[in-house]
């Protein structure tokens, strides 16, 4: 397959590569829609390990994934020691809260646990006391996402700065990650957190209650109501906050009751994840939750190029226009060499938190994961920069594990080994190539 690509950016590599090629015998000469009734519920087949036939869907149930027993690559160097399962099963369950009581009982074997008061709290029973089930923390280089609350600033107030950096003074997240999160996050100080693609030098602003008052004044924002809200021309300071996960809600009422210390009425309303990203694709809202998933390689024209600003269903929901991150990103698609690349991105991170479009969360430089102990799986848990959705390709069923596992599940009196709750190995990996050292990984399936 040759391709050329009528315009120059690097990143066509990569889209060029991550693409796959289908049998033209199923898929050639029909249109888009003809494509998605055949194949709403159907898979085209592939040439990976795995298969899924019309028998392995369970409609809004579950898809199982069968190893095929022809795979091409099977005695390929790239795949020794991976895709060691028969069959895989994944559960559709909308309910985290179901989710977690069917692991429990065992009918599923891995989660991820995406709640640190669940992390912390909800792992007081007997089957995790006796390591029948496992938690790991598994710390890597896993590109991490941006949430937080993000200010329209196509009109008032959020069109003026000093309104946006008092909000963003407001939002007290040392408090919600000492008195709710048990101290398990980290403040998100740049839209790239915790990557070679932070700019370092970004100030780190945090709860200021006196700084909020001073820019809501020179603002204009100077008189109070009875009541102890802001007026200004006759009208008090009120908006509206809709978010979409009722998880939310704790620290949001948190968030409610600072703002009104200042004299903001700010009215939550919890709304449903699709209404939701409705309203912020439409830029519907003034002010609004957002939580965006991170990418390896970044791609900063959907969220910060002037273009995408007022285009509906881009990620720039706050409305970010500015000349020299357009020139940055136009820059950055032409440069060819990474450590530029990087330079490229920390200087579009910089311009980026200094315009405040968002009241910017907190992070969690890990995943965590919650299993049955039956497992065999390499010293470093999930690969470097990889999720959790790899451990089908990288984990194996141990055969004595499974046995002392089974052997625990029917005798009370039975104890197995938990080992050890954080997983680091990336991160000293990274300390010590960083430190010049010579670094060889010998487990082959991380060959792939």
């Amino acid at each position: 397959v040759s391709v050329k690509s009528k315009q120059l950016n690097w990143r066509q590599f990569l889209y060029f590569a991550q693409m796959s090629i289908f049998p033209a015998h199923y898929i050639g000469n029909i249109d888009g829609k003809t494509y998605l009734d055949k194949f709403q519920f159907e898979l085209i087949p592939g040439s990976g390990p795995y298969m899924v036939d019309k028998n392995g869907i369970n409609k809004g149930q579950s898809i199982t994934l069968r190893r095929r027993s022809d795979y091409w690559g099977e005695k390929e160097r790239f795949a020794t020691g991976l895709n060691n399962f028969d069959a895989v099963r994944v559960d559709v369950i909308a309910d985290q809260g179901l989710e977690f009581e069917k692991f429990k009982k065992g009918e599923i074997d891995v989660i991820l646990v995406r709640r640190a008061q669940w992390w912390a709290e909800r792992f007081d029973f007997d089957e995790y006391k006796r390591g029948i089930i496992l938690k790991r923390r598994v710390f890597s280089e896993y590109p991490n996402g941006t949430q937080g609350v993000t200010f329209n600033m196509r009109k008032p107030p959020f069109d003026d700065l000093r309104i946006r950096l008092a909000f963003a003074y407001l939002f007290d997240r040392e408090k919600y990650n000492e008195k709710l999160f048990y101290n398990s996050y980290l403040p998100i100080d740049s839209y790239f957190p915790g990557s070679v693609y932070e700019n370092p030098n970004n100030p780190k602003l945090r709860f200021d209650l006196n700084k909020a008052q001073q820019l809501l004044a020179e603002a204009g924002w100077t008189q109070k109501n009875s009541d102890g809200y802001l007026v200004k021309d006759g009208k008090i300071f009120e908006l509206e906050l809709p978010f979409g996960d009722p998880g939310q809600e704790k620290y949001l009422t948190v968030y409610q009751e600072d703002l009104k210390k200042v004299g903001i009425k700010i009215n939550l309303k919890q709304i449903d994840q699709t209404t939701s990203f409705k309203l912020g694709n439409e830029r519907n809202f003034n002010m609004i939750t957002f939580s965006w998933t991170g990418l390896r390689v970044p791609n900063p024209e959907s969220s910060f190029k002037s273009n995408t600003a007022d285009e509906p269903n881009t990620t720039n929901w706050a409305g970010i226009k500015d000349k020299k991150i357009d020139e940055l990103c136009d820059k950055y698609n032409i440069t060819f060499n990474k450590d530029e690349r990087i330079k490229i991105i920390r200087e579009i991170d910089s311009i980026a938190i200094s315009i405040h479009p968002d009241a910017l969360a907190w992070y969690l430089p890990a995943q965590r994961l919650a299993f049955q102990n039956k497992f065999g799986f390499p010293k470093w848990i999930l690969p470097r920069v990889d999720d959790y959705l790899t451990i089908p390709i990288t984990w194996y069923i141990d055969p004595e594990k499974l046995a002392a596992y089974d052997e625990a599940k029917k005798d009370n009196s039975k104890m197995l080994p938990q080992g050890e709750l954080d997983q680091k190995y990336w991160v000293d990996l990274k300390t010590r190539e960083e430190k010049g050292e010579k670094v060889t990984i010998t487990e082959t399936n991380y060959d792939k």
